[in-house]
């Protein structure tokens, strides 16, 4: 129940909830099919800690994956969870080495948590299902993009090649001065008071071939200046992940998302969502 409520903070919103507790007539197989052919859903959700025929949930979740994301939270994938959860339910849990391969071979997109849950939703609202897995990082400071690099690395995305023709743009736009047009990309510090230049090095890192999502974190600003400088990235069609920091989120009222944008505490967090939504996106294509 809380779940619909916090999206709903974050502007996503949920077209059917089910709560289906020991399903003694319908269960999670037949609401996967459901919504599998349900035009008013565009992305499936869903906490479970067991199904009552494997097989058929299965063959339903893997030719639904092919059109839909299916976000899955799976409980009792301990020991003890696991022992709860057949007490609970009265389902077959299977162990996690099961989950892991049908997750897998499924296309299912794993949540480990609420948080994740938000996390991978608004990546899935929100973004565009990216092309490749190179991204291009964008910082005003060189120490937060070699961090957000390094995650990247951990969850299988490639720091992108810049092409020539986008360092010479990017030479037109960026100060010769404490910054740097490699990627990871550093604005300086004093980016944070020049939008049009944030926003043009954007534009020219999203129409570089090599670069298939980006990586952009926020700098201390006026909350409005932040509104303005994400509203005027929507529509470009690769994924854009913003990064505002803890701190920032704390003291300042951080924009929603907006279509194209997807707005998270830190850069691991953007580039665990990333990387799943690659591997997600490579199954779609058969990968």
């Amino acid at each position: 129940v809380m779940l619909p409520i916090a999206a709903a903070g974050q502007g996503m919103h949920f077209s059917k909830v089910i709560s289906c507790g020991n399903s003694c007539d319908l269960n999670e197989a037949d609401f996967l099919e459901y919504f599998g052919q349900d035009p008013e859903t565009e992305i499936i959700i869903a906490y479970i800690e067991g199904v009552k025929d494997g097989r058929r949930f299965f063959d339903i979740a893997r030719e639904v994956s092919r059109s839909k994301p299916v976000i899955v939270w799976k409980g009792g994938m301990s020991d003890e969870g696991l022992r709860s959860a057949a007490s609970h339910t009265g389902v077959l849990a299977g162990s996690p080495q099961v989950w892991d391969a049908l997750f897998r071979q499924a296309g299912i997109v794993r949540a480990d948590s609420e948080a994740e849950f938000l996390d991978l939703l608004q990546a899935f609202y929100y973004m565009p299902l990216p092309g490749g897995n190179r991204v291009a990082i964008i910082s005003g400071a060189g120490g937060t993009g070699v961090t957000i690099a390094d995650a990247c690395m951990d969850y299988g995305l490639e720091v992108a090649r810049l092409s020539p023709k986008t360092k010479k743009k990017l030479k037109g736009i960026v100060p010769p001065i404490g910054t740097c047009i490699d990627n990871p990309v550093d604005l300086g510090m004093m980016s944070a008071f020049n939008l049009q230049m944030i926003a043009d090095t954007v534009k020219a890192l999203a129409g570089d071939e090599n670069v298939d999502m980006i990586i952009k974190t926020v700098g201390v600003n006026h909350p409005d200046g932040i509104c303005s400088e994400i509203e005027s990235l929507e529509g470009f069609d690769k994924p854009i992940a913003y990064v505002t920091g803890r701190a920032m989120r704390a003291t300042m009222e951080v924009p929603a998302p907006v279509k194209g944008v997807a707005i998270y505490t830190d850069g691991r967090r953007a580039a665990q969502m990333l990387g799943k939504m690659v591997r997600y996106s490579r199954y779609r294509l058969g990968d």
